[in-house]
């Protein structure tokens, strides 16, 4: 399973993030790209939160897109 979304920032928010995530056997891969800060950081969080919900309890998240 593959999923990709885009979080536009509002007019004066400083920037974008992209998170894309698939499930190989019991790991869930989640990979950041672009920017992570005060705006957008709720809702990475919320996305790694609601994978926990779901079951999920093994992540690998992939930063080394995000500057």
């Amino acid at each position: 399973m593959r999923f990709q979304m885009r979080n536009e920032p509002e007019e004066g928010a400083s920037a974008k993030m992209e998170i894309s995530t698939k499930k190989e056997k019991d790991v869930m891969y989640v990979q950041v790209k672009e920017d992570i800060d005060l705006y957008n950081a709720p809702f990475f969080k919320q996305t790694v939160q609601d994978y926990i919900k779901q079951g999920e309890r093994k992540f690998l998240i992939n930063l080394s897109d995000v500057s």
